[in-house]
């Protein structure tokens, strides 16, 4: 048996403070379904199991009023034997699934009734980072820029990447192998500040994470990133499933059914204050259209938050580049995330690069105001 009462009470106190108290208490219905779970990245024969852009979005529709199947499927012309399928419908980029006209019904059935989009987003290959950045003693002011401009570095040099972490086994570095693991990092480094040069570029934060991995080389420890399971640099997503539900114990939470999720919490036993905790349940998407619209827009979502984690010169030149219709849909996708974050501005929940969530902040003020 587990009781939540202590994590929910630092939780409400940190949103307290932040101002936010109201929306945590409010009774609300809230739809899950979930994009992109690879259940974990490990390194498997060389390689990650997923792509190194890899995006897990766990989230969906809050709404108070909900769709029939029957009444689901009339909307889109689906089949009756049918189902709204994400992975069947949403192949290609995120500029190519902007075309689909079922984006276009999607997102126009959620706009016209008023229901809010939520949303837990993780960058996988950056979840898998983070903790380095966090073993550095004494690194405390600006340390999401460095987990940004590390994971940058990284993520562009993959193979390397994967090849220097494989042969420490990270996130299980020994504590003899700290100096040569930190200066593996630092060889990564100097060759991005080296590129920049060529471009007459120089990255500030680029000069002082390379200042702080200097340091990290005399550290007797790295707390995060040590006494872990070989080759495993994110576990599992459980913990993002449970984040929502204690968290939002005064809503009710639908979840589309994931067995092995279910089994955890079962075996948890969740209590507050030695009651069970019964705001949240699991059913089978095929007979829940809120859960069939939630897959939908957690796979839009994973596909915009891929196409967001590039250059924003790049971005802005496609985003230019939209035709009438995509640039319609994209406009109302950021429309809908405006509204939903200024509904509730708990509903937007990321983990991942500083500089990609600054652009969907961006991209929502700049298109979203239409």
């Amino acid at each position: 048996m587990t009781d939540i009462k202590d994590l929910y009470d630092k939780i409400s106190q940190l949103i307290e403070f932040q101002g936010y108290n109201e929306y945590l208490e409010r009774a609300e219905t809230l739809y899950y379904d979930e994009s992109g779970n690879d259940k974990h990245l490990i390194i498997k024969r060389d390689l990650l199991n997923t792509n190194y852009d890899a995006v897990f979005v766990l989230g969906g529709v809050q709404a108070e009023n909900s769709l029939s199947i029957n009444e689901l499927k009339n909307s889109f012309g689906i089949d009756s034997t049918k189902e709204l399928k994400a992975k069947n419908d949403l192949k290609g980029s995120f500029f190519d699934i902007l075309k689909k006209v079922k984006v276009t019904n999607v997102l126009n059935l959620i706009e016209k009734n008023g229901w809010h989009i939520h949303f837990n987003a993780v960058q996988v290959l950056y979840y898998g980072f983070v903790d380095i950045v966090d073993s550095i003693e004494g690194l405390e002011s600006d340390s999401y820029e460095f987990k940004a401009v590390l994971y940058d570095i990284l993520k562009t040099r993959p193979n390397a990447t994967v090849a220097h972490f494989k042969k420490f086994k990270y996130p299980n570095i020994k504590d003899t192998q700290i100096k040569d693991f930190i200066d593996g990092l630092l060889y990564f480094v100097n060759q991005s500040i080296n590129d920049d040069a060529g471009f007459l570029l120089v990255c500030p934060h680029k000069l002082l994470l390379k200042q702080c991995l200097e340091y990290a080389r005399t550290q007797r420890n790295l707390v995060f990133i040590q006494d872990e399971t070989p080759h495993e640099w994110v576990k599992d997503y459980f913990q993002f499933f449970l984040q929502e539900i204690i968290t939002f114990r005064h809503k009710t939470l639908l979840f589309d059914e994931e067995k092995q999720v279910q089994a955890r919490l079962s075996s948890e036993n969740l209590t507050y204050a030695g009651n069970a905790l019964c705001n949240y349940s699991f059913c089978d998407s095929s007979t829940n259209a809120m859960i069939q619209l939630s897959d939908y827009i957690v796979g839009i979502l994973r596909k915009y938050f891929m196409f967001l984690d590039r250059l924003q010169p790049k971005v802005d030149a496609d985003i230019e580049s939209f035709d009438k219709i995509q640039m319609q849909n994209f406009k109302l996708l950021n429309k809908i995330l405006r509204r939903s974050l200024l509904y509730n501005p708990l509903f937007i929940n990321t983990t991942m690069s500083i500089h990609c969530r600054k652009k969907i902040d961006l991209y929502m003020d700049k298109y979203g105001k239409t």
